[in-house]
């Protein structure tokens, strides 16, 4: 019985040399986990920009999507987490792929350990002008205007072109990790698993590092890096949960 945890596969992501040969090592990740999966848990930021629109889907994700609907339809739980850069999603991923989604946190118990499983974006104590661009994405006035008014075409080059700049202006910051009393991660963990004590993991996304510390509290954290340069995971075999490199 194994439950399997992966964030940030940014499918589609422009800075990577080949986003077909990335497509097919996550498709790869995902047909070798759904082998001896109980469950898998994609943590959010799968697609490097996800937005549905009322008749048409990215149909450069076509093979991942298959392969998503193919592991559920094989008997396993795939659990999607909205991440800050695939939350637009209305319907599609639930009953065209099977995959039960999560927009926010989720506890839950396996084997019986407590998860508190989030992507992680949003949480602690993040910048005034992260707060507010997170509310413009999750507002549901700027969905429907984005929706209805921008052709879809038009929508997605604009997302990819926004994550592409963004990830080059920031790549440094997402590799390096800051400290335990500087990561917003770190601090919302402490903060929680004081505040809920039983909590046996907390496990997000999100900040690209891998990260495997046990908490005062006795919670262990785990930041899961990405899988597009680092190709990090994590596994929980009933006993333990251990980072994962996918060769």
């Amino acid at each position: 019985m194994k439950y399997y945890f992966l964030s940030d596969a940014h499918l589609g992501l422009r800075t990577v040399t080949d986003p077909s040969v990335h497509q097919q090592r996550f498709i790869s990740w995902l047909d070798t986990a759904a082998a001896d999966a109980t469950a898998i848990f994609l943590l959010g930021d799968i697609f490097d920009f996800w937005f549905e629109f009322p008749r048409a889907v990215q149909s450069e994700y076509r093979a991942a999507l298959e392969a998503i609907a193919r592991t559920v339809k094989s008997g396993v739980e795939v659990h999607f987490f909205c991440g800050n850069h695939d939350q637009w999603t209305f319907g599609y991923l639930e009953s065209h792929c099977g995959v039960t989604l999560h927009r926010k946190e989720f506890v839950t118990t396996l084997c019986g350990k407590t998860f508190f499983l989030h992507h992680g974006h949003g949480l602690g104590d993040t910048p005034a002008a992260t707060r507010m661009l997170n509310a413009l994405f999750e507002s549901s006035a700027s969905r429907w205007l984005f929706r209805h008014i921008v052709p879809p075409r038009a929508a997605w080059n604009f997302g990819y072109r926004w994550s592409e700049k963004n990830r080059l202006r920031h790549s440094e910051d997402d590799s390096a990790f800051r400290g335990e009393n500087q990561e917003p991660q770190v601090l919302f963990a402490k903060s929680y698993s004081a505040a809920h004590p039983g909590t046996d993991y907390i496990v997000m996304g999100h900040r690209h590092i891998e990260l495997n510390l046990m908490l005062a509290s006795g919670t262990q954290l785990v930041l899961l890096g990405e899988f597009f340069s680092l190709f990090t995971y994590a596994v929980f075999d009933g006993n333990a949960l251990y980072l994962e490199t996918f060769q």
